[in-house]
């Protein structure tokens, strides 16, 4: 950083440089006193659309006419990048199917749920410890948005693009309980991250779930 100080303070004629960071904390403040602060924000899912359209206008309208197009541009979480490699065809197929399972997993998990669609759910989810990982993740999220519209039907999701379909399934789960799964969750996270057994991983959290109140 420091080899860039003289050249911000006398940049060549014509000359527009951009700095990029995540975050401030790592840049030094002679260079932050050298330069303009420009803070980006994520762009909105609405936002997003409208750039898919344009980038491919035919292809996009059918995809975003889709069920499941408001949760795919949830995945993209602000990102025109990320939301044009997640509305790639093969990507976008691929996502759907696994979020269909994901919701299929916490539908199982509502209270009152046969344990025998429970247990089929949770060994649907991928057997790869990254991908399962990755599985857990996005219940964690849709567990969260659960237990929010519980209580803030307009807040923000993470997981669910739509807050009815959001709503409908958060009246089956009590608060107590969804609270609990989320520590299911977490726990087996954890133990995935230490190198748990995937099949014994699985079985433990339905188990657990079962005995959930």
């Amino acid at each position: 950083q420091n080899a860039l100080l003289i050249v911000l303070e006398e940049p060549p004629r014509g000359v527009t440089m951009l700095l990029l960071c995540n975050t401030l904390d790592g840049i030094l403040t002679t260079i932050r006193s050298r330069a303009q602060r420009i803070p980006m924000q994520r762009f909105s899912p609405e936002e997003l659309a409208d750039c898919l359209r344009k980038t491919d206008p035919e292809d996009a309208d059918r995809k975003l006419d889709g069920k499941n197009a408001a949760d795919l541009l949830l995945c993209a979480d602000g990102c025109v990048g990320r939301a044009l490699e997640l509305f790639d065809t093969k990507t976008f197929d691929l996502l759907e199917k696994e979020r269909a399972q994901i919701k299929k997993v916490l539908s199982a998990m509502r209270t009152g749920g046969s344990f025998s669609e429970l247990y089929e759910a949770l060994f649907a989810l991928p057997q790869k410890r990254a991908e399962l990982a990755d599985a857990l993740e996005l219940l964690q999220a849709g567990v969260r948005d659960l237990l929010i519209f519980k209580s803030a039907p307009d807040s923000s999701p993470l997981f669910f693009g739509n807050p009815e379909e959001a709503c409908v399934l958060a009246a089956q789960f009590t608060k107590k309980r969804l609270f609990a799964l989320s520590d299911i969750l977490s726990r087996a996270t954890d133990a995935l991250a230490k190198n748990a057994g995937v099949t014994a991983l699985l079985a433990d959290m339905a188990a657990r779930i079962r005995m959930t109140k």
